[in-house]
């Protein structure tokens, strides 16, 4: 079963890298480190337009915690 999934698993991550490559802003992010072709491609999908964000701390609430965990 493993055999199975590895290309299949490899052709997804190809389909990834091309088209995170030909989004300009999944580009830019990418030149974070850490910051790969699904991760910049994610994070383009959950925040564009940014200009629909109202203020500029908006986009940074996506990855905070709803809730403080309690101690």
């Amino acid at each position: 079963m493993v055999a199975t999934l590895i290309p299949l698993i490899r052709s997804v991550d190809r389909h990834i890298e091309a088209v995170a490559a030909e989004i300009p802003a999944a580009q830019l992010l990418r030149t974070v480190p850490g910051i790969g072709a699904y991760r910049s491609s994610l994070i383009v999908a959950e925040t564009w337009p940014i200009q629909g964000f109202a203020k500029p701390a908006h986009p940074v609430a996506l990855g905070a915690p709803l809730t403080t965990p309690a101690l």
